[in-house]
């Protein structure tokens, strides 16, 4: 038999209503309005969004599905209406049997909204089904429930007699990208009532939508005007680049969005000069440029005029990212015969000594992307101009040929690309050099290496493969890229300092978050964002990392700090 075990504490509202006694009707207070969050609670009375039975005697129930199993350690049920009715609550069992695990001889009737959470004993199997019994004869009436929330635990895919479990290694993607509900009502015009279509319907995820109609659960205008406007908030600032409005009743009203600017001036993202009238839902996603900016306001303008009534509003959702990665990419049959060229002796006219090791370039394309190139390839000429060389940059004479060494030969005398990507640079000890600085002496001759101090090879043979690709390649080791972002800072390339925080934020995992944070860009002068995307992978990961073997070998002030980022505080 099955124990319960550790695991994620996690919590859940209904997803799904598999079946139910009676319902009072399909649209207001149905029973699928037990689904997700409250909409109704605390307030208390007869109130549309809550599932009401259509009789009212001693046999009435629903079953409810969540998204996942779990072993239930609690059970709360938002009662709206004559609370105290819930006589029994059964679970099913992986058989899809019932197992009763809470029930009262006698049923009350409290006329007041309360929470119930009974006592009962934690359950030994995972669930993820519960059925709610309910008597109506002790206040001879119907009985309403607005939502249903579990707590439990999902267990680690493990046998609890084996060791712990090693830790999935693999990147984890997209921990950039963020979807939000309403988290909070600014601001409005008017409102139907504060009741049942108030302003306030639009926090959380939809409890009307798909449904069409005149329904309680979603805000209506008290003034059925062109001058309608409802002010959201999220909780999270982030780049806004979708933003979804889920219209239930005379859709096609909306004729302005405009977002909030950090300076606190209003910025029209979208806008209509012609409403329209639908006679169906519908999620309504306007087309506009990602903003520039980090936003969490929103203003929705609304004309009532073209439906000549009020037009209803469930939810909003933006989308979105936390960090704004703006790299626009570069044709795959350029950049893969760009490539090609990346320390290739084909044309190549100048060279790099990194630490003893020699890169061949190309300086047309040195300086056409890049403007500290430019400058360094100008410093070179006027030394030499300036050591008697004439008036023109001397050509450097011919690199050995393919011909006279065989493709396999030159590549195996040129450093390997793969090798210099996986390299681990030691941090550098100082500011990286200006470009006078990085000239031991004044070249004699033009085909003399220009040697870089202070610069990693494996640093360098990134930052030129963004040169001529415009990208970093995907086995570039995560722990090169924080002092990939700091030579970049040093060249004046954004873009490549944006893609070097964007391929951290996907190469991270939790066998090297804590070794590439502490040891590398803890101690670097790095940017914000590639702090933020270690701790946020942290966050997002916190059970796991807390029990790696790298954090627990840590020292206590260390563990300190770590856990306190983890939690945000």
């Amino acid at each position: 038999m099955q124990t319960a075990m550790t695991g994620e504490v996690k919590e859940q509202w209904v997803s799904r209503v598999i079946s139910y006694s009676s319902q009072y009707n399909n649209g207001n207070w149905a029973a699928d309005s037990v689904i997700g969050k409250p909409r109704v609670y605390p307030k208390y009375g007869d109130i549309p969004g809550a599932w009401a039975q259509g009789k009212k005697d001693s046999n009435q129930f629903i079953e409810v599905e969540f998204e996942q199993e779990m072993y239930i350690q609690k059970i709360e049920i938002y009662e709206t209406y004559h609370a105290g009715a819930v006589k029994t609550i059964s679970a099913r069992k992986p058989d899809n049997g019932y197992e009763v695990i809470w029930k009262t001889k006698s049923v009350t009737n409290i006329n007041s909204s309360r929470i119930f959470s009974p006592n009962f004993k934690a359950l030994s199997f995972l669930c993820k089904v519960l059925r709610i019994d309910i008597d109506c004869l002790a206040s001879k009436s119907w009985v309403e429930i607005d939502s249903i929330k579990i707590t439990g635990t999902v267990p680690h895919t493990h046998n609890q007699t084996e060791p712990l479990p090693v830790i999935n290694s693999q990147p984890v993607h997209n921990l950039n990208n963020v979807d939000q509900w309403v988290s909070r009502v600014v601001n409005y015009s008017s409102e139907y009532d504060d009741n049942s279509w108030p302003a306030s319907c639009i926090a959380g995820e939809p409890r009307v939508y798909p449904r069409y109609g005149d329904i309680a659960g979603s805000w209506a205008q008290g003034t059925t005007d062109a001058n309608q406007f409802v002010e959201v908030e999220f909780a999270e600032k982030i780049f806004i680049e979708k933003i979804h409005i889920y219209e239930t009743y005379h859709a096609g009203a909306v004729k302005k969005i405009l977002a909030k600017r950090p300076n606190g001036e209003w910025c029209t993202v979208w806008e209509t000069e012609r409403v329209i009238c639908q006679n169906s839902s519908r999620i309504f996603s306007p087309s506009f440029q990602k903003l520039s900016f980090q936003c969490n306001l929103l203003r929705i303008n609304v004309d009532c005029t073209v439906s000549g009534s009020w037009v209803e509003i469930d939810a909003i959702k933006i989308s979105g990212t936390k960090f704004n990665f703006a790299i626009p990419p570069a044709p795959d049959d350029i950049t893969n015969d760009l490539a090609k060229l990346v320390n290739s002796s084909m044309y190549s006219d100048i060279q790099f000594d990194v630490n003893g090791v020699k890169f061949l370039a190309h300086k047309a394309i040195l300086c056409v992307r890049s403007e500290y190139f430019r400058a360094m390839v100008h410093f070179e000429e006027n030394a030499l101009k300036a050591g008697g060389q004439g008036t023109t940059q001397p050509t450097a004479p011919p690199l050995q040929s393919e011909a006279v060494y065989p493709p396999k030969q030159l590549y195996n005398a040129l450093p390997s690309y793969d090798s210099l990507t996986q390299y681990q640079p030691a941090i550098p000890s100082g500011p990286v050099p200006g470009p006078a600085q990085y000239h031991n002496q004044l070249p004699t001759q033009a085909q003399s290496p220009i040697k870089l101090k202070d610069v990693e090879p494996g640093v360098f043979a990134v930052v030129l493969h963004y040169v001529y690709t415009h990208r970093i390649r995907p086995q570039c080791s995560p722990h090169v890229l924080p002092h990939v972002w700091r030579l970049a800072d040093r060249f004046s390339m954004d873009g490549l300092k944006a893609l070097a925080v964007l391929q951290l934020s996907t190469s991270l995992t939790t066998d090297n978050v804590i070794d590439i944070y502490l040891k590398v860009i803890h101690a670097l002068p790095v940017s914000d964002n590639m702090k933020d995307v270690c701790e946020l992978f942290m966050q997002n990961h916190m059970a796991e990392v807390v029990r790696h073997r790298t954090f627990m070998s840590l020292n206590k002030q260390l563990i300190a700090e770590l856990t306190r980022k983890m939690v945000g505080k």
